[in-house]
């Protein structure tokens, strides 16, 4: 861990499987607000929808707008007591400008599950992991993350590997629209390091970790969601 990490003012990190009709992580955000922040006014929640986007055959904005469709029709701002959400994307250069912006300003940051691999690049190529790191641990934001945004807040990108089942993971390293100076399959270790485990979103197992080649991945089950 970085020296980041003594810095930290009593962060809050709220990890989830799903999002979606989850009356319990909806409980805990509400919870935490309250108890975070004095005031609610002029509260704005920065919603990165990278993950959501991935790579599919359709125009940016087209992608960009079904992930704000996505997020409108589920009511996600309920979870956040019905705070303004600022659509944040950084994997495009002309978005990173507001999406800079949006991450400095803001003291609340959502971020969807989808493309995990997709996130994690686009995040470590254009440097916004570290000033979302720089964010939760020094200036005391809130960050929330769905399943993928739930594996790159964790210790390694290993579990999006489990996930993706190996094999798949290696053909995902060679598609051409990675580049390897921020994506190589010997280097497994760009997530953003704001908890200390190994997060397995959508976990089915009755233990809270379980091991994977020498390597213990916490269970993250369906609505019970981490928080630290």
């Amino acid at each position: 861990m970085t020296n980041l990490t003594r810095k930290i003012k009593n962060p809050s990190i709220i990890l989830a499987s799903k999002c979606r009709e989850n009356k319990i992580l909806s409980r805990t955000i509400k919870q935490t607000i309250k108890k975070k922040f004095k005031s609610q006014d002029n509260l704005k929640v920065s919603v990165i929808v990278t993950a959501k986007m991935g790579y599919r055959n359709k125009p940016r904005s087209i992608l960009f707008n079904d992930a704000v469709k996505f997020c409108e029709k589920n009511k996600f701002s309920k979870h956040f007591n019905n705070l303004a959400f600022e659509y944040i994307d950084c994997s495009s250069r002309e978005n990173l400008k507001k999406f800079k912006a949006s991450i400095k300003k803001n003291k609340i940051i959502l971020v969807l599950g989808g493309d995990t691999f997709y996130l994690q690049y686009h995040l470590h190529k254009s440097k916004m992991d570290k000033l979302i790191k720089k964010r939760v641990y020094k200036d005391n934001v809130l960050y929330v993350g769905c399943c993928a945004g739930s594996i790159v807040a964790g210790k390694t990108m290993y579990p999006a590997h489990y996930t993706r089942q190996n094999e798949k993971s290696k053909k995902y390293y060679k598609r051409n629209f990675y580049k390897k100076k921020y994506f190589s399959i010997d280097d497994n270790n760009n997530s953003l390091k704001l908890v200390s485990k190994n997060i397995y979103p959508h976990c089915t197992k009755n233990k809270k970790t379980f091991r994977v080649k020498n390597k213990t991945f916490h269970c993250l089950k369906e609505y019970t969601p981490f928080t630290k």
